[in-house]
This record gives C-alpha cells, sequence and structure tokens, in this order.
C-alpha cells in the first residue's frame, strides 16, 4: 500500500469505512428482525437504503451562472 498512488490508497481506505458502516448497520438490522411481522418485513438491502443520508449533488457552475439563473426565476416569479 505505500507504493500505490495516494488516490488509489484513499478509494480502498474509503471503500473499507464503507464496508465497515455496513456492517454495523447489518447487526443493527440484525437486531431488529425479531420484530419484523409479515406485513412491516423489509429486507436488509431495503433498511440501508432508508438509513444510509442522502447525496447531495453540488452545482460546480460558476457563480455567476447560478446568480443569473436565480435572478432570473426571481423577476419571472414576480412578474
Amino acid at each position: 500500500m505505500l507504493k500505490m498512488p495516494l488516490s488509489r490508497a484513499m478509494k480502498l481506505i474509503a471503500h473499507g469505512l464503507e464496508e465497515e458502516k455496513r456492517a454495523q448497520y447489518y447487526q443493527w438490522w440484525l437486531a431488529r428482525y425479531p420484530m419484523y411481522t409479515k406485513e412491516d418485513y423489509e429486507s436488509f438491502d431495503e433498511f440501508y437504503g432508508k438509513v444510509q443520508p442522502k447525496t447531495i449533488n453540488l452545482d460546480h457552475r460558476p457563480k455567476d451562472e447560478i446568480m443569473a439563473e436565480l435572478l432570473g426565476q426571481d423577476f419571472e416569479e414576480r412578474g
């Protein structure tokens, strides 16, 4: 790991952390498993999808372009 590129090492670390977090959520799901009924059962993937934080999409456009869009919408809404 010491001789690989930094970006590759960071990806491996991030993947390891994600797997560790998934294992913790799996333990949480297993603790809840005995309490599920036929009506409210959810698979681990469904549970994991609900407890995962939503991803944030960043807007990489220049500030001027974003401001022009916002101001244009503001004027359209008013008039």
